[in-house]
C-alpha cells in the first residue's frame, strides 16, 4: 500500500485533475489512495488553517504580511468571512469531505487573479464558496 500511496502523491497532479472533474476513486487503487491523502485530517486542518491564515491576511497591515504576496481583497473577505469560517468549521469536523471539493477550495484560494484576490468581484466569491460549501459534501 505504501507504494500505492507514494505512486499517488508522485502522479497528483494527473490524479488531482481526474479527481477534480470527478473521476471516481475506485478507478484505480493510485486514484483511492489520492483521495485518501486529500481528504486526510491532516490535510483538511492545513486547508482549514490557508483559511484561517487568508481571514488574517485580508485585516493585517501590509508590513505582517509575506513579502511578495497578493493581498486578498480586504472588502470582500470582510463580507465573506462567515463562508470562510463555516468552510473552516467543515474541514475541521469529523464529517466526511469529497476530494473534489478539497482540489476546488484549494484552486479557489490559490487563484491569485480569482475573486478572494480581485477588487469588485464579490459577488463572483460569494458563488464560490456557496460551490465550495456544495462541492465539499459526499455524494451517498
Amino acid at each position: 500500500m505504501q507504494t500505492v500511496a507514494l505512486g499517488a502523491r508522485l502522479h497528483r497532479r494527473s490524479l488531482d485533475r481526474d479527481l477534480a472533474c470527478g473521476v471516481a476513486a475506485w478507478r484505480s487503487p493510485a486514484h483511492a489512495a489520492r483521495v485518501a491523502q486529500l481528504t486526510s485530517a491532516k490535510q483538511r486542518r492545513r486547508l482549514a488553517g490557508a483559511i484561517d491564515y487568508l481571514l488574517w491576511a485580508a485585516m493585517a497591515p501590509a508590513s505582517q504580511r509575506a513579502a511578495g504576496s497578493i493581498p486578498p481583497c480586504r472588502a470582500s473577505i470582510e463580507a465573506t468571512a462567515t463562508q470562510f469560517c463555516g468552510l473552516a468549521m467543515r474541514l475541521r469536523s469529523d464529517a466526511p469531505v469529497a476530494a473534489a471539493g478539497v482540489l476546488r477550495l484549494q484552486a479557489l484560494l490559490a487563484d491569485g487573479a480569482g475573486p478572494i484576490y480581485t477588487p469588485g468581484r464579490l459577488d463572483a466569491l460569494h458563488g464560490a464558496l456557496a460551490m465550495a460549501q456544495r462541492w465539499l459534501d459526499v455524494e451517498e
